[in-house]
């Protein structure tokens, strides 16, 4: 019997590989991206083996949490529920149900959402009404890098196209006590901040359905007991950072800061929750304003 061989892509890379091993190391293989690897018998009629195998979303800039929900390749047909998904920069484990029973799932679908000059992959994710949603571990990068801190500034955003019904997506405890975010649906945006296990909203203002909208939020957690203040604004197409003192109606930066006070370094979970037909992608947290639009973009000029 001929030993099998190994496929990447559909292109051979191991002609010849023994038929006693158990592993295979592809020491050519692309530095990111998915990868579908195939073993086939030359003889006989074993059916043969594949695997698809996420090496890692593109490079994430500066961000320490970056989840493109880029699980399978663009073309792939049917939605595939997001649970037991794992890999996300910044994440561990794998995604769970918040339901005690889940029936119904968030899902992958193909498709990425695009907004202006936005890095982004190629899918993207979508709620379901009926469910309370998923949630995935952090990996401890926010609180390393000192994100979590008393007086410290950190940045989160993500993209989300509104079909019907509404979708939040925070960070939270894990006995989801404490937590910041962001809520969409098809009667307005609002900021979500969860106090002792209570969601409290404020309106950013009104969005458009059937059309990709870049929130982004500016957290600065309070110093000595102080308030945290939560500034939310939603950039233009060319990604330059609004100006708190800006035209409301130019750069759409909210009025004044929302003031609160959660426990942040308690914050190790991103949570998606509802969502209806609602979708959403490329979830960014980082350190700067940069780092969750996409490494390398130019500070706003004041014009």
């Amino acid at each position: 019997m001929r030993s099998p061989r190994v496929f990447r892509e559909g292109k051979v890379v191991e002609a010849n590989l023994p038929a006693s091993v158990t592993s295979y190391e592809d020491k050519e293989a692309p530095g990111q991206g998915l990868v579908t690897y195939s073993v086939q018998p030359t003889t006989g009629n074993a059916v043969p083996t594949t695997a698809t195998i996420n090496i890692g979303p593109i490079d994430p800039g500066d961000a320490l949490v970056y989840e493109p929900f880029d699980y399978y390749p663009p073309d792939f047909k049917s939605p595939v529920s997001l649970l037991g998904m794992k890999g996300a920069v910044g994440t561990s484990g794998e995604y769970y149900s918040l339901d005690d029973n889940p029936k119904q799932f968030p899902m992958v679908i193909t498709g990425g959402l695009k907004y202006g000059d936005l890095p982004v992959m190629s899918n993207r994710a979508q709620g379901e009404a009926s469910s309370k949603g998923c949630a995935i571990a952090l990996d401890g990068s926010l609180e390393n890098a000192g994100l979590l801190k008393d007086g410290a500034t950190m940045w989160m955003s993500y993209v989300f196209r509104i079909s019907g019904g509404s979708g939040i997506v925070t960070l939270q405890s894990d006995d989801l006590k404490d937590g910041i975010g962001f809520r969409h649906s098809d009667r307005e945006l609002q900021t979500v901040v969860v106090l002792d296990g209570e969601q409290v909203t404020r309106r950013i203002g009104p969005v458009k359905t059937e059309k990709e909208t870049l929130l982004v939020g500016k957290i600065i957690w309070g110093k000595d007991g102080g308030n945290d203040q939560f500034y939310p604004m939603l950039p233009v197409q060319d990604l330059k950072q609004p100006a708190e003192n800006a035209p409301h109606h130019k750069y759409r930066y909210l009025r004044e800061p929302e003031a609160f006070n959660i426990d942040q370094t308690r914050l190790n979970r991103l949570l998606f929750q509802n969502g209806g037909n609602n979708t959403f992608d490329e979830i960014r947290v980082g350190a700067t304003y940069e780092s969750v639009v996409g490494s390398g973009t130019k500070q706003m000029k004041e014009e």
